[in-house]
């Protein structure tokens, strides 16, 4: 006998609609396959890559291109300094689609510059974010 499941639901819940129309009011009322199926998460009783990627352990074993490469190049060419070093930063980042996110959110965070301005005795850090002619965001 599978486990009970406690579900909140709004007396009043919003009309939510899936992308082909349906009313998402309705999932409270519907089974796991159900849902998997309306959701596109499950086709014909199987996984689809889209199932797969938001909600699969690791996609990967299935799916082992389905990634995000990150990479940090010291300037704005992508071409090897006089050591031969051609990125300062590389990573390939694997696993749901939140989780790869969350990896390369962070390493832009990590390897993105950031200029300072202090204005009335406060300081902000403001992004710089170059494009390929070396253009400079100067907000």
């Amino acid at each position: 006998m599978p486990p009970c499941r406690t579900t909140t639901v709004n007396p009043q819940p919003a009309n939510i609609q899936d992308s082909a129309g349906c009313s998402l009011r309705l999932l409270p009322r519907r089974s796991d396959d159900e849902i998997l199926s309306l959701t596109g998460a499950m086709q014909n009783n199987k996984p689809t890559p889209a199932g797969m990627m938001t909600l699969g352990d690791y996609p990967q074993r299935i799916y082992p291109n389905l990634c995000i490469t990150a990479i940090a190049v010291n300037g704005t060419v992508l071409q090897p300094d006089d050591g031969g070093e051609r990125f300062i930063d590389n990573k390939r980042y694997e696993g749901t689609i939140a989780e790869m996110l969350e990896g390369a959110l962070g390493f832009v965070a990590r390897n993105g510059k950031t200029r300072v301005v202090i204005r009335d005795g406060k300081r902000t850090g403001h992004p710089r974010i170059s494009g390929n002619r070396g253009t400079r965001n100067n907000h």
